[in-house]
């Protein structure tokens, strides 16, 4: 009998202590994501103010927090509808034990309304500029033909889907996903 109390107590204590540990890293989560939403209203307020397409932004940190944000401001085109579009790029790197990157083509309204995005596959497939309301994507990998450079229009609006050519008639599909 001695020995069944001892296990069932054993259990409630290593239960408590789980509980305990998993509450402190809910609340770590909490506290970073806000620090993180913190760190990301003053950024892409920064991004907007500055328009400078040579420099990068970055949010969060990956030694504290395993999650960190690279942001780059691409260029901002009126469309015919005679709105505002901002164009920004986003890798994100996350993982608790390796760093994989979530890389996405970001688009905005005016300076801060966020319509939606593309998902990109992979970071040197990000764009590299945008001129006169073209988006232009350069090849960069050793797979695909460097001479090769795909030309986006923004200028009418904003295109349901981008074909990134690789090289022949291979590449890339890449459709807008609007966040509700």
């Amino acid at each position: 009998m001695k020995r069944i109390i001892l296990i069932f107590l054993s259990i409630f204590f290593f239960t408590l202590i789980s509980c305990e540990k998993e509450n402190k890293k809910m609340s770590d989560l909490t506290q970073n994501t806000e620090i993180i939403q913190n760190e990301l209203a003053t950024v892409l307020s920064e991004l907007f103010n500055e328009r400078n397409p040579n420099k990068y932004y970055v949010v969060g940190s990956w030694k504290k927090q395993k999650l960190e944000s690279h942001f780059k401001y691409i260029g901002t085109v009126t469309n015919s509808k005679n709105e505002i579009i901002n164009i920004v790029t986003q890798s994100r790197y996350e993982g608790k034990i390796s760093k994989r990157a979530i890389n996405s083509i970001m688009v905005w309204q005016d300076k801060n309304k966020y319509i939606g995005y593309y998902r990109i596959s992979m970071k040197n497939d990000l764009p590299n500029k945008m001129e006169n309301g073209i988006l232009y994507f350069e090849n960069a990998t050793n797979n695909c033909d460097k001479r090769i450079t795909t030309k986006i229009d923004f200028n009418k609006e904003i295109p349901q889907k981008i074909f990134r050519k690789c090289k022949d008639d291979f590449g890339d599909l890449y459709e807008f996903q609007i966040d509700e």
